[in-house]
């Protein structure tokens, strides 16, 4: 929400209504900073952070996972959200990508086999 706010003059980051714009349906998602005199269509701005920012994910999960990962369960509200640029980047480093859902259960489910590899480790 950050380099979306900066894209938009007189934007707020923290916006609840620019969050909610943010998550409309494509081709809904507008939104007016106070004191703008028209919404700025983010459907124009979203595709390109979208890619970028799912890049930058890429890079960082990819960093952090073991060379020897095959498979990753992608969850939660940001992983649906990028998800389409996500499995790409994914799969080119030939790395299976599944998305959780939804995404509550699917956090828990991921929290719980952490857990259990943790106490599988440490039991070692």
């Amino acid at each position: 929400y950050d380099q979306l706010a900066t894209q938009i003059q007189g934007a707020d980051s923290q916006s609840l209504l620019l969050i909610k714009a943010v998550n409309r349906p494509e081709g809904e998602r507008f939104y007016r900073p106070k004191g703008a005199a028209q919404p700025t269509d983010l459907d124009e701005i979203i595709p390109s952070l979208r890619k970028s920012f799912a890049r930058e994910l890429s890079d960082r999960l990819l960093a952090w996972l073991p060379e020897r990962t095959t498979d990753v369960v992608v969850t939660g509200g940001g992983g649906q959200f990028f998800w389409n640029d996500l499995q790409l980047i994914l799969k080119e480093a030939r790395i299976k990508a599944y998305l959780a859902q939804p995404s509550r259960k699917a956090n828990a489910l991921g929290q719980y086999i952490y857990g259990e590899v943790q106490k599988q480790s440490a039991s070692r």
